[in-house]
């Protein structure tokens, strides 16, 4: 029998896998297989879609993004579609949902107008993982694309004055440029930058055709795992309610990694927080005395696995902490501390 990571590196849109993601993979295959074994007719089937979702070296400067999507696997619900929808042309795009979160737009309209200083944000992000102990990271992500990262701040200095720079297997500035345009642009096609910021099979703006060519070939490079998993996969591109889950988990995902890297700049955050704004599954509660928002992505985001918390600022829409508190067996919580400040690349190096 194929190993279980292996399945997992062959499946939809596969991309290689950090440590984290392979960890959480195997655990959720093992829980997930007897279900997806079942061809019973009618039965929703989940089949296993890689992504990739860490940054930097493995095990340091991962970077919040992995934590974001529940560590780094989708599972993608399939069904049979309807002979109609089989039939009739289908031009999807991330249109955006009423804005249902008035919390989220105030604060939006608040803090889209403000100047960061500085050149560079700089991200201390404490995390825990299951019983481990914590792991402390230093991040700083510059204006000019630049990323350095470390384990205590002389080692971030040092980066800097070496020229250490791991931008290249950072992936975050598609994210971030979405939502900056997200900050004040039209809300339809800034849904649809967000959700192409990584690659995907969605073929959010394309036609048909385009769309029904991207499928097939995840089909082609996920046949060995549904082969394995005796799965009949849904020949034709997702539509409706199926469509509309997925935008959203990308919607969600791809913010985070936006915040989570950007959150020094205003714009950023600003943007990331009227997207937000747009998913139905996410939910706003506002402590008052806490002086902070609570974002919360039902688990239905992330596969049915995991309810993801997301805590911010309620003045200014820092990211201040993340959470993700499992739903189903086998999967390890994991919890995120934020320090965000504006810096110059200068002074960290100077350090």
């Amino acid at each position: 029998m194929t190993n279980e990571i292996d399945l997992v590196k062959q499946a939809l849109v596969a991309e290689p896998l950090d440590r984290q993601a392979r960890d959480r993979a195997r655990a959720q295959f093992l829980a997930y297989r007897e279900t997806a074994r079942d061809t019973s007719p009618g039965r929703f089937r989940k089949v296993l879609a890689g992504r990739r979702h860490g940054q930097g070296v493995v095990g340091i400067g991962a970077g919040i993004g992995a934590l974001a999507a529940g560590a780094a696997v989708v599972f993608a619900v399939t069904t049979t579609l309807p002979a109609e929808n089989q039939r009739t042309p289908v031009v999807p795009s991330a249109d955006p949902a009423p804005v249902i979160e008035s919390e989220l737009v105030a604060l939006t309209n608040r803090i889209a107008d403000e100047k960061p200083g500085g050149d560079a944000s700089l991200i201390i992000e404490s995390r825990t993982t299951g019983g481990s102990s914590e792991q402390v990271t230093y991040n700083l992500y510059a204006d000019d694309g630049r990323y350095f990262f470390a384990e205590d701040r002389a080692s971030l200095a040092a980066a800097v004055d070496q020229g250490r720079d791991v931008s290249a297997s950072s992936d975050h500035r598609k994210a971030q440029a979405a939502a900056i345009f997200a900050a004040d642009g039209d809300l339809t096609v800034a849904r649809t930058k967000m959700v192409n910021a990584e690659p995907n099979y969605l073929g959010l703006g394309l036609g048909q055709a385009e769309r029904q060519k991207l499928w097939n070939k995840a089909l082609a490079n996920s046949a060995d795992v549904m082969a394995e998993l005796g799965i009949e996969p849904d020949p034709n591109p997702p539509v409706g309610k199926e469509l509309e889950m997925r935008v959203g988990s990308a919607l969600w995902n791809n913010s985070y990694e936006a915040l989570a890297t950007g959150a020094g700049d205003p714009k950023v955050r600003a943007g990331v927080l009227r997207l937000l704004s747009t998913i139905p599954d996410v939910s706003v509660e506002k402590s008052t005395s806490e002086g902070v928002l609570k974002l919360t992505a039902a688990a239905e985001l992330s596969g049915g696995d995991v309810v993801q918390e997301l805590t911010i600022d309620a003045d200014n829409g820092t990211p201040l902490s993340y959470e993700s508190k499992p739903v189903e067996p086998g999967i390890e919580a994991s919890k995120s501390t934020l320090e965000v400040s504006r810096v110059t690349v200068a002074e960290v190096q100077a350090d």
